[in-house]
């Protein structure tokens, strides 16, 4: 069963979620909350569709929404940056904290999402990372082309045909976060999951990330993309028993 949910952020804008629950539900419930990507949504394109149903199916809450500037969240994108992505995260974790039904609690960011999970520094049990890794700005500038305006609005077109459009914040807040040394900090597990053939997050950049994980296991979906596409069953197959297991 899933429902809307919805809550303030520090800016005081509404950021719109759902909330899936086991059949079964008890009096307290392992929990995870999912981060999406960069200009993307609560469905993370299908991807946290299928870990929500799989989760709740197992036991686990799950709460997912859309960061400020995507989905039905408020505010214009061209607003966001990485610090707000983590603030929003924050106001999120909170929310779901007053959960009655919730217990023990994880986190999973996809790709940008990773990020964001990685600054936060919230006090969970787990941490899950897909499509993570360490991108220069060079190198994700390069992907706006002629777009890129780091004193403006860059624009990027999407797989899907969408363009996203990002200010000047996001570039200047770039180096603020090491996420490397980030990640040290992290003391929970970390589950590392990423597709042999991501070609936006390399394995190598992923690697990178992995090698300063205290406590990170990483495993490989041969023949996955960035959305760990079309092997999802594969990876939800990873994904979730390590969870359960983690949160019980």
């Amino acid at each position: 069963m899933e429902e809307r949910v919805s809550l303030v952020n520090k800016c005081g804008e509404k950021l719109i979620g759902l909330r899936a629950v086991p059949s079964d539900l008890k009096e307290k419930n392992p929990c995870m909350i999912l981060a999406h990507g960069f200009g993307v949504t609560k469905e993370e394109y299908g991807l946290f569709d299928g870990l929500a149903e799989k989760l709740s199916r197992n036991g686990v809450i799950v709460y997912r929404f859309d960061f400020s500037g995507c989905g039905e969240s408020e505010r214009n994108y061209t607003e966001t940056s990485l610090t707000k992505n983590k603030e929003e995260l924050e106001s999120i974790f909170e929310f779901v904290k007053k959960d009655k039904n919730v217990g023990k609690i994880g986190l999973l960011g996809q790709s940008r999402g990773a990020a964001a999970v990685i600054i936060s520094a919230l006090d969970v049990e787990c941490i899950v990372l897909t499509g993570a890794g360490h991108t220069s700005k060079e190198k994700f500038a390069k992907s706006f082309g002629a777009e890129y305006n780091p004193e403006g609005i860059s624009n990027k077109k999407k797989s899907d045909g969408r363009v996203i459009s990002i200010g000047p914040v996001f570039w200047k807040e770039w180096d603020k976060y090491n996420i490397m040394e980030e990640v040290k900090k992290v003391k929970c597990p970390i589950l590392f999951v990423h597709g042999s053939k991501d070609v936006n997050v390399p394995v190598s950049e992923m690697e990178l990330v992995y090698e300063n994980a205290i406590n990170g296991k990483k495993i490989i979906i041969e023949g996955a993309d960035h959305g760990l596409l079309p092997y999802r069953e594969k990876a939800y197959g990873v994904i979730v028993p390590w969870i359960v297991e983690v949160l019980k």
